[in-house]
């Protein structure tokens, strides 16, 4: 069985492999969702995200304040988890008052759902006081693994595809048929995964 947050399906692992779709085996299926289910625990884990919609996130920041000689003036941050959500409910602001979270005036603040930027509006003057601790509550990911952007999809099937070979050809280097010889390389997560891992890391 796939778990809540596995990137992909057994169908789309399939294609992308480019074999058969292995559903109509309960063994075959239950040995590639078990790699889908590590593949996507990976992505997750290596990118420090979590790319399905689901639970609420919280993160805490200390704010900058404005520095008049450099011309700095903290108004913006941006949250760990993209793309953030308005279901349930859209990002909350509060502010720590003597270990008291209180909410800001959340009309004096907007977000950018897709870059994960929590900004006060630039007419109002408002600003992350130095040194004062700051809280946001919001929900983030794609709204179901159709939703989920191709590349990463790709680079999940890859990854499962790597996890299945490690399992297939444990302790194998090479297997031999007739006069044809195939390497296995699996000292090294592929490239392209990597490259997917680094994308998306925040």
């Amino acid at each position: 069985m796939l778990n809540s947050n596995a990137l992909i399906t057994v169908d789309t692992y399939s294609r992308a492999a480019r074999i058969p779709n292995p559903s109509q085996d309960p063994m075959d299926k239950a040995e590639v969702e078990f790699a889908i289910n590590s593949a996507s625990d990976y992505m997750e884990t290596e990118t420090g995200r979590t790319f399905l919609s689901g639970s609420i996130e919280t993160e805490t920041f200390i704010g900058q304040g404005c520095n008049v000689r450099y011309e700095y003036v903290h108004k913006s941050y941006t949250l760990q988890q993209v793309p953030i959500t308005n279901i349930p409910s859209i990002p909350v602001l509060y502010k720590d008052n003597n270990g008291t979270w209180d909410a800001v005036d959340a009309t004096t603040y907007t977000y950018d759902a897709v870059t994960g930027e929590l900004y006060f509006h630039s007419t109002n003057g408002s600003f992350f006081l130095e040194g004062v601790r700051y809280k946001v509550d919001y929900y983030s990911g794609y709204n179901g693994r159709a939703n989920i952007p191709g590349d990463l999809q790709m680079g999940t099937a890859l990854m499962t595809k790597f996890i299945m070979m490690s399992i297939k050809h444990a302790g194998v280097t090479q297997t031999t048929f007739g006069e044809k010889t195939h390497s296995y390389d699996l000292s090294e997560i592929p490239i392209l995964v990597q490259k997917v891992v680094k994308k998306y890391t925040r």
